[in-house]
């Protein structure tokens, strides 16, 4: 009797084999990447512009159930007490209660919410940079517009919230530069 010949079984994968896999790979990874950077980028700015709505109807909401005059004013710095006027909005902001009506924060008024500094790649200008001031009738100092734009996009999606006289905040695509 002849002892028959078996075929030999190889485990693992040729070079081939893995050559092609990592460049299916890669390929994906190279679609997949800049799809997730984006991503990041609109929650970073969608967390902005919640914020900023959320401490606008915070302000005036307040003054219409206070009778008191409520400010929205630009941190000086990030995690700073006080606002300063000129200051840009990177820091973070404000909502206080404005109770001796001079539209300044002093330190014995109540801050009702501050927001911190914005995260990385998120910028955001105002048309009126020092103070909005919700008054005891619900309205506004004045009209002002917030930009909230990515750093670093290149298609210019941006969010502007409108404030008009009324103090209702209202949200507006925008390009960016």
């Amino acid at each position: 009797m002849q002892k028959s010949r078996t075929a030999r079984h190889q485990a693992g994968f040729t070079l081939i084999e893995l050559m092609i896999t990592v460049s299916v790979a890669a390929i994906l990874m190279g679609i997949g990447i800049p799809a997730m950077s984006s991503m990041v980028e609109n929650n970073r700015r969608t967390q902005v512009v919640n914020d900023l709505v959320g401490g606008l109807h915070l302000a005036r909401n307040t003054a219409q159930a206070t009778g008191e005059p409520i400010g929205l004013c630009p941190l000086a710095a990030a995690g700073a007490a006080t606002c300063t006027p000129g200051s840009g909005w990177q820091n973070g902001w404000l909502v206080f209660r404005d109770s001796n009506a001079d539209g300044v924060h002093g330190t014995d008024e109540e801050v009702l919410r501050r927001a911190g500094a914005l995260p990385r790649g998120i910028s955001l200008s105002s048309s009126n940079a020092s103070l909005l001031r919700y008054r005891r009738n619900r309205g506004v100092s004045g009209n002002t517009t917030f930009t909230i734009c990515p750093d670093s996009d290149g298609t210019g999606n941006g969010r502007a919230i409108a404030v008009g006289v009324a103090g209702f905040p209202r949200l507006t695509t925008v390009n960016c530069p």
